[in-house]
């Protein structure tokens, strides 16, 4: 039978290599969901292409840094190009999201030229992004997980 012994001083070692994880825990958690948060931001931003609406999306983290969400900004409004009326960018994302349907050939006088397609493009686009979040959310727990296991083994 083998047998590994440690001594006092291994202990402490061992002892202070935690507490000193213990400390840096929250710090690497937060930057963990900071990553995913912009790499799901990414995936939604692509889905909803160049247009307006890409930029009006945000990757947010919370106060604890025990999550990471993306969502389209709060208190930001666009305009409606026809009347002028402001409407919130949440519910405009809401509305590509779920295929605002628009009058294919109808001209626009905002644009200048007719539209083309019978749904704004981006549908699905966050879905799309969650569908990608699970891979995301792995990738980023493991290279968390190998920074603990780097801290742990230098000490």
């Amino acid at each position: 039978m083998q047998t590994v012994r440690m001594d006092r001083g291994d202990l402490e070692r061992l002892a202070a290599d935690f507490n000193d994880l213990l400390r840096e825990y929250p710090e690497w958690r937060r930057e963990m969901y900071e990553e995913m948060g912009r790499a799901v931001l990414a995936e939604v931003q692509r889905g909803l292409g160049n247009g307006e609406a890409a930029g009006w999306q945000e990757a947010v983290v919370g106060s604890g840094g025990g999550y990471a969400a993306v969502r389209p900004k709060k208190k930001t409004f666009t305009r409606d190009g026809g009347s002028g009326k402001p409407y919130a960018v949440g519910y405009v994302t809401n509305s590509i999201e779920n295929g605002h349907k628009q009058e294919k050939g109808r001209y626009v006088p905002a644009l200048g030229k007719k539209l083309v397609a019978d749904r704004v493009a981006g549908k699905g686009a966050y879905l799309a992004a969650r569908q990608r979040a699970e891979e995301i959310a792995y990738q980023a727990a493991e290279r968390f997980a190998k920074k603990i296991q780097a801290k742990l083994q230098e000490g």
